[in-house]
C-alpha cells in the first residue's frame, strides 16, 4: 500500500522525497486501527483472565498476536521510512534534482528505496514473529483461556526473559534485543544526525543562502528564489519536527527495551507498567503526524484532497462557475 501510494503522488509532488508521505500516512493509520478492538476487548475496563474469561479465548488472544506482529512490521516501516525520507531531503538539498530526467530518476530512487525498506523490515522481524505463539492457560468456568506463550498477566515470565522459554528462532530475551536495536535505537541515531544536519542546513547554511540571493539578485528573479527557498525550508522544518517527534516517542522506548534485557528484574517493575504509556505515545504521534502533513505541507492537503470525490468535484464545480461568470 505504502509503495502504490508514493509511485501516484510521485509526478504530482515538487520535491521527490515528499512523495513518501502519503505511504507514511497509510502506515500510521495501519498501525492506529487494530488498537480500537484491542483497547475495546482488553481494556474497557481492565481485567484478568479470572474476573473476565470470555475476553481471553483462542479468538481474541490470536487476534491480540497477529495485531502485536503487524503493528510492529507498519511501525517499524514507518520509523524507517522516516529516515530515507531524512535521508533524501539531505540529498535534495546537497544535490538538487534539476530537469525532468534527473527528477524521474530520482523518483525511482525513492520508489526502490520504500520497496527495500518494507521487505528489509518484514524479513528482519521474522524472528519476532516466531517468538511467541498461543498456548491455553486452563479452564475457568467453562470457559478455556489461552495467552501468548512466555507471558503473565504482568508481563513476560523471569525465565523467558533469561532465555529459558524461548520457541522461535531466538530466545524472548534475544528477540527484545533484537527488535530494540532494529526497530529502535539503529534508526533513532540515524535520525538524530539527520535532524542535525537538517537543522543545519535550514538554519546558519539558509540564512547564509539567503544573505547572498539579497546582495547578488534583485527583480523578479531574486523574488521567485526565495519564494523557493521558503517553501523548501518550510518543508524542511516539517521533516525535522516529525523526526523530533519520533526520536521523543521512539528512543526512551528503545532504551527501556534494552535495558530490560539487561538488567534483571528491569522488565517487571519498571518497562511492564510503563509499556502502555509508551503505546499510547506511539498512536498519538501517528495522529499528530496526519496534522503536521495537512497544516505545513499544501502539497499533502492537495493529495489528501484528492481521496474525497465529492470534495473534489465540489472545488471543480466552483472553479467551473468562476470561469463562466468571469467570460460573462
Amino acid at each position: 500500500m505504502s509503495s502504490s501510494s508514493a509511485s501516484s503522488c510521485a509526478r504530482t509532488c515538487a520535491v521527490p522525497p515528499t512523495c513518501c508521505c502519503p505511504g507514511w500516512l497509510c502506515l500510521d493509520v495501519l498501525t492506529m486501527v487494530p488498537y480500537i478492538p484491542f483497547a475495546a476487548n482488553f481494556y474497557c475496563p481492565p481485567v484478568t483472565p479470572v474476573e473476565a474469561p470470555e475476553r481471553f479465548t483462542i479468538g481474541w488472544v490470536t487476534f491480540l498476536l497477529m495485531m502485536l506482529n503487524t503493528t510492529s512490521i507498519t511501525h517499524t516501516i514507518s520509523v524507517w521510512l522516516g529516515v530515507s525520507l531524512a535521508a533524501f531531503r539531505l540529498i535534495h538539498i546537497r544535490f538538487p534534482a534539476r530537469g525532468h530526467v534527473a527528477k524521474e530518476k530520482r523518483f525511482r530512487q525513492v520508489q526502490v528505496v520504500i520497496v527495500m525498506v518494507i521487505i528489509g523490515c518484514v524479513v528482519s522481524l521474522i524472528p519476532n514473529f516466531t517468538a511467541n505463539r498461543v498456548e491455553a492457560l486452563g479452564t475457568i468456568g467453562n470457559v478455556t483461556v489461552y495467552r501468548i506463550a512466555g507471558s503473565t498477566g504482568d508481563g513476560y515470565e523471569e525465565s523467558a526473559m533469561d532465555g529459558e522459554a524461548g520457541q522461535g528462532l531466538l530466545s524472548l530475551k534475544d528477540t527484545i534485543l533484537h527488535y530494540s536495536i532494529v526497530a529502535k535505537l539503529l534508526p533513532c541515531g540515524l535520525m538524530l544526525g539527520a535532524t542535525c544536519l537538517l537543522f543545519y542546513h535550514v538554519t546558519i547554511a539558509g540564512l547564509k543562502r539567503r544573505r547572498r540571493l539579497m546582495t547578488f539578485s534583485a527583480g523578479p528573479q531574486s523574488l521567485s528564489m526565495s519564494r523557493r527557498a521558503s517553501q523548501q525550508a518550510q518543508t524542511t522544518w516539517l521533516l525535522v519536527t516529525v523526526l523530533l517527534l519520533f526520536l521523543i516517542t521512539e528512543l526512551p522506548h528503545g532504551v527501556l527495551l534494552m535495558m530490560s534485557v539487561r538488567v534483571t528484574g528491569f522488565y517487571q517493575t519498571v518497562y511492564y507498567p510503563l509499556s502502555d504509556f509508551f503505546d499510547f505515545l506511539a498512536l498519538v504521534n501517528n495522529g499528530i503526524n496526519f496534522l503536521l502533513y495537512c497544516t505545513m505541507s499544501q502539497q499533502f492537503r492537495s493529495k489528501v484532497a484528492e481521496f474525497f470525490p465529492c470534495k473534489r468535484s465540489a472545488l471543480s464545480s466552483g472553479a467551473e462557475r468562476r470561469a463562466v461568470t468571469s467570460s460573462v
